[in-house]
């Protein structure tokens, strides 16, 4: 009985001791507490503090009964990368009292005077940077409370911890209109608008977010679409919580041939910032047009010296443009307007089959181009007209003035004897102004740039009142230099230093030329007939003999210039006597040119060229522009051989030698 009563008492002490151990454990301190953090979680502190959301809940447990309005406070600690944000401890807040049993829960509101960073200590980050936005940087916070006696500081309970991961979400990206689109308009009114959000993916996502759809007008096509946006009232706004928005009937109805500008902002419903740029997305503008199909019934013929293209036109087409090139050459499109549904395509190659395609503008709006046709132009001989630099030709009176009512882009006008192509034109009933190019007979048909102001034209595109005025241009190739509007007249005793020499032919075989004074040459002869020759200022003059022999007088001295005796007679009379037995050289243009070196490209035009026949050969001979009294440079190709020296080589004229390098 004594053993029994004895086991007994030992198996009670060794449970009330396991008792009292686990007892102390869970009792170590008086008070427990806990925290939650509510997502989505903000970067914004003051978020956390502010009233009615209630993102953060504290929980408080006094377990020690003995607890009567026991002064209490709260040390709240934020930790994130290198980053702490911790209570003050020598800040003393109003003291939470506590009783022993009787939890207590503390909200955002309650705890905004520890959320304040006037009462916070602020390690890895600067304070004052952080007061200009009170945004804590993107990362991961471990966010832990405790509660501490209210005079000493000492912690009085565990500490409480919850872990956010605090980051900006991305706005919504735009899928639809696109950006620029042009949406063509129909009946009824049907857009859809479309986007995709970029926070569901994220580990602060939001499950209460709507979107905020707005719709402004651009009424400055010359403003900031984003100044837009910020200073005017939409015209349409309204809010929803899909991704997709369809603009019917029922809303504003929209202009067509307007600009319009929206923009969709995505927002937590509780007020709370989760979202870059305020979760605005980028402002997107679109255009409500008419509707702009290709132009269709295309077809095109043949007319003198080019095609005539037509097509049938819709109530919404405002402005055509073709596009053409040559078949299968894969070159430049060229392109030509018309305000009407027909136009003339000139200057086209003959016997060459081209490709076209036209697309239609309506008002701001454009069609795409239609599919590509074909049409081969016929084949034409090409003959260049005849022309005389000086003759008067006898050019017809315009006798019909009854007035041509428009005038178009592409179309021919003659003025005397000249055809002239209309670029840009203004005016009506038999009135116009605008540009033209000028077809020139010569240089190859040149097309020369003209301007033409109130011009009168009658029905059959003839100019009978008014002048064509050629447009100055220093860069073209066809200007050589300027000049003023005197000519060499050697009759008229004008002093002009680029006059051109004066032949004198003097009988018999000369002697001497002798430079007696500034106006004053003296010639002797071999048969004793001396002459005397007066030298006008600044004149040249070539003197030669029925030998041969050639004298040039320039600049107060006698140079001769070549001599009868040598082998190959410098006046050339008789080209093919004369380079029978030398080697031909052929010229080409040269890349240090400074004006034009034109060969014939063109069989048509052989017969305005200058052709030199040697050895029974036609030879064309190519033009070459050059400055008076300067230097220019061609590419002469000499044959190859021990035979000939390059210092061999030079050029003659009728005058003699001339100076030049090879």
């Amino acid at each position: 009985m004594i053993k029994i009563i004895k086991y007994k008492l030992l198996i009670g002490i060794t449970i009330y001791s396991i008792f009292i151990s686990v007892f102390s454990y869970s009792q170590k301190y008086p008070i427990q507490i806990s925290m939650n953090l509510i997502p989505p979680y903000s970067v914004y502190l003051s978020d956390y503090a502010s009233p009615g959301f209630e993102r953060i809940q504290v929980n408080i447990y006094p377990n020690d009964m003995t607890l009567v309005n026991y002064k209490a406070k709260l040390i709240i600690t934020i930790e994130g990368q290198g980053i702490t944000l911790e209570t003050d401890p020598y800040y003393f807040p109003n003291p939470i009292f506590l009783n022993g049993g009787e939890p207590r829960i503390l909200y955002g509101i309650d705890l905004s005077e520890y959320f304040n960073p006037d009462h916070l200590i602020f390690k890895g980050i600067d304070k004052y940077a952080f007061l200009r936005n009170g945004k804590l940087p993107e990362g991961l916070y471990r966010f832990t409370v405790k509660v501490t006696d209210y005079n000493r500081s000492t912690p009085v309970s565990n500490d409480g911890t919850a872990i956010a991961w605090l980051v900006l979400n991305d706005p919504p990206v735009i899928n639809f209109p696109l950006k620029n689109q042009k949406i063509e308009m129909t009946e009824p009114q049907n857009i859809i608008f479309q986007w995709t959000p970029r926070h569901i993916g994220s580990p602060n996502s939001a499950f209460t977010t709507e979107y905020r759809f707005k719709l402004y007008e651009m009424w400055n096509e010359y403003m900031d679409i984003n100044s837009i946006v910020e200073s005017s009232q939409p015209i349409y706004e309204t809010t929803t919580q899909n991704t997709r928005l369809v603009y019917g009937p029922a809303q504003p109805s929209l202009l067509p041939d307007k600009k319009y500008i929206f923009i969709i902002q995505a927002y937590e419903i509780n007020g709370i910032n989760i979202f870059k740029n305020h979760g605005f997305s980028e402002p997107q503008m679109f255009t409500y047009s008419y509707p702009c199909k290709p132009p269709t019934n295309i077809s095109a013929t043949n007319v003198t010296r080019g095609i005539e293209v037509s097509w049938a036109s819709s109530p919404y087409h405002t402005d055509y443009e073709i596009r053409y090139r040559e078949k299968d050459s894969y070159g430049e499109w060229l392109y030509q307007k018309s305000k009407y549904n027909d136009a003339r395509i000139y200057d086209l190659r003959s016997n060459t089959t081209y490709e076209y395609q036209i697309k239609a503008t309506c008002g701001i709006n454009e069609s795409s181009y239609s599919n590509l046709y074909n049409i081969t132009t016929p084949e034409v001989e090409v003959k260049p007209p005849k022309f005389t630099c000086g003759s008067s030709e006898n050019i017809d009176s315009v006798e019909n003035k009854n007035p041509k009512t428009s005038l178009a882009v592409g179309d021919i006008i003659t003025i005397g004897n000249y055809r002239a192509i209309i670029k840009k034109v203004n005016g009506s009933s038999g009135t116009f102004s605008g540009e033209c190019l000028v077809e020139f007979p010569f240089f190859n048909l040149a097309k020369i740039p003209h301007t033409f102001n109130n011009i009168k034209i009658n029905e059959l595109n003839q100019v009978f009142e008014g002048e064509l005025i050629s447009v100055y241009n220093p860069k073209s190739k066809f200007l050589v230099t300027l000049r003023d509007n005197s000519f060499y007249n050697p009759h008229d005793g004008g002093d002009n230093t680029d006059n051109p020499p004066s032949d004198i032919t003097i009988k018999g075989e000369i002697t001497e030329v002798i430079m007696k004074n500034d106006t004053t040459v003296i010639v002797k002869t071999a048969q004793g007939n001396d002459s005397t020759i007066i030298v006008k200022n600044n004149e040249k003059i070539f003197i030669e003999d029925d030998k041969g022999n050639t004298y040039l007088v320039e600049n107060n001295s006698v140079t001769k210039t070549n001599d009868a005796s040598s082998t190959v007679p410098d006046k050339v009379n008789n080209i093919e006597k004369a380079i029978a037995n030398l080697p031909i050289i052929n010229f080409t243009p040269s890349k240090n040119q400074k004006y034009g070196f034109d060969m014939l490209k063109f069989p048509q035009l052989q017969e305005a060229s200058s052709i030199v026949k040697i050895r029974n050969k036609n030879y064309v001979v190519p033009w070459k522009s050059i400055e008076a009294n300067a230097v220019d440079f061609a590419d002469a190709i000499i044959p190859s051989s021990d035979k000939y020296k390059r210092e061999s080589f030079g050029f003659k004229s009728s005058y003699g030698k001339v100076s030049s390098t090879l």
